[in-house]
């Protein structure tokens, strides 16, 4: 009888077997770049494969993502709590949200069914949350969005996310975080799943991704804490350090 060991944390070839220390809410863990067939794998526990939209560039320990032409689909929905993880960087400075990439989420712009809940970078040298409010409904377009001041352009290693009253944003490169209360009760849309590297409207810019995952919970700071410490040593093993 064969016996698997399962290590949460480590980092080591193959990066087929690893293994996020946080499960508990965890939909989606997805480590990019190396090859297309790798970038691919769910990391979740029983989760689905992403699947490939256009030809996103695959680096040795990233992939090149261009909004709404090459980008990964994860197939999941939006939740009402959730947090997103994105180790990113822009390829060059944004001058407005056109040339912006969004990392993770479903932005759909205006008042189309919904906007979302995104983590993407801003032209005016931050990263942003958006936590839409309008679920399904068309004529609902508030949003809440957090904002923290940041080096797009460097590799950063973001936690965007929302529970049932604030919106969340943590630079855990940069050890600093923004909260917002949230207006309005948020509802999670039924259509627009998420996104790797692009949403469905607005954000067309170019960008860099290394690791990414998805919960349907907001992370305590313990988690978010281990969650990066584990991650931290994951990137330097993969040529990518001080993030």
């Amino acid at each position: 009888m064969a016996v698997e060991i399962t290590v949460p944390g480590l980092a080591d070839l193959p990066w087929a077997f690893y293994h996020p220390r946080v499960t508990a809410g965890l939909r989606g863990f997805y480590i990019l770049g190396g090859t297309l067939a790798d970038s691919l794998i769910n990391h979740s526990p029983g989760g689905a494969a992403l699947t490939v939209t256009g030809l996103p560039v695959i680096n040795s320990n990233h992939a090149r993502v261009t909004s709404l032409s090459n980008f990964f689909a994860t197939g999941l929905l939006e939740t009402q709590q959730y947090t997103y993880l994105a180790v990113a960087k822009t390829a060059a400075t944004p001058t407005g949200l056109i040339d912006a990439p969004l990392w993770v989420g479903n932005f759909a712009g205006g008042t189309v069914a919904t906007r979302g809940a995104s983590l993407y970078a801003a032209f005016d040298g931050q990263v942003r949350s958006l936590a839409g409010a309008g679920g399904d409904n068309g004529g609902v377009s508030t949003t809440n969005t957090s904002a923290v001041a940041a080096d797009v352009t460097a590799w950063r290693m973001l936690f965007a996310g929302a529970n049932a009253t604030t919106n969340f944003l943590r630079d855990e490169t940069a050890n600093l975080g923004d909260s917002d209360p949230i207006v309005g009760v948020r509802a999670a849309p039924t259509v627009n799943p998420l996104r790797l590297g692009s949403g469905y409207a607005t954000f067309a810019g170019v960008g860099d991704l290394a690791v990414a995952g998805i919960w349907d919970r907001w992370l305590t700071d313990a988690e978010r804490a281990a969650m990066t410490a584990d991650i931290r040593v994951l990137l330097t093993a993969r040529g990518i350090a001080g993030v």
